[in-house]
């Protein structure tokens, strides 16, 4: 019974926290009696702390590992003064803002060379040619880069083709019909 009580007596004095002293700790008057033949208990045996750097504790005889350093100041900081205590940094990291850009790739507009040759071959050289100067600058201006003006010279060389067209026809027409009224009326 009394090998008990001793034991419970040196697990309690174990478990004491290491930094209270003698006069802060939580052990009782009863604990602080002499265990064994009026022989005071004698305290653990001395276990240095565990390094909080993380080093292992130094080998006997060995080189004493190196201090612990600073870490690096954060980007941007300046480095504490000499003289100066250390203050602590706050970093803050904040994500740049998302930008997402919808890039419509637009299909090169035409630029109606084929209509334009028909036209001046066939129906009115003269719009012909116009619609054919137009459609040869729709190609200069998709490959400059200058999209609106591309699409304006395809609607022009389209709007010169349709009237060189329509002219052409008239024109046709007209020389078709007085031929064969003069035709007839020479009859």
């Amino acid at each position: 019974m009394k090998l008990v009580g001793v034991v419970l007596r040196m697990r309690k004095y174990e478990s004491a926290d290491p930094n209270k002293t003698e006069q802060g700790s939580d052990m009782s008057a009863a604990d602080k009696q002499p265990l064994i033949g009026g022989e005071p208990s004698a305290p653990p045996p001395y276990a240095p702390p565990k390094n909080p750097h993380g080093y292992p504790p130094p080998v006997a005889g060995g080189a004493a590992y190196p201090p612990p350093q600073a870490p690096p100041p954060a980007y941007g900081h300046p480095q504490t003064p000499a003289g100066y205590g250390a203050t602590p940094h706050i970093t803050v990291v904040q994500a740049a803002p998302i930008v997402t850009r919808r890039t419509v790739i637009e299909p090169k507009p035409p630029n109606h060379i084929l209509l334009s040759l028909i036209v001046f071959l066939m129906f009115c050289w003269v719009f012909g040619l116009i619609a054919l100067i137009m459609g040869m600058q729709v190609d200069s201006a998709w490959a400059a880069g200058d999209g609106n003006r591309a699409r304006r010279l395809s609607a022009s060389a389209r709007g010169w083709n349709l009237a060189g067209m329509i002219f052409g026809s008239v024109l046709y027409v007209t020389i078709v019909v007085s031929s064969v009224t003069s035709s007839a009326a020479g009859t």
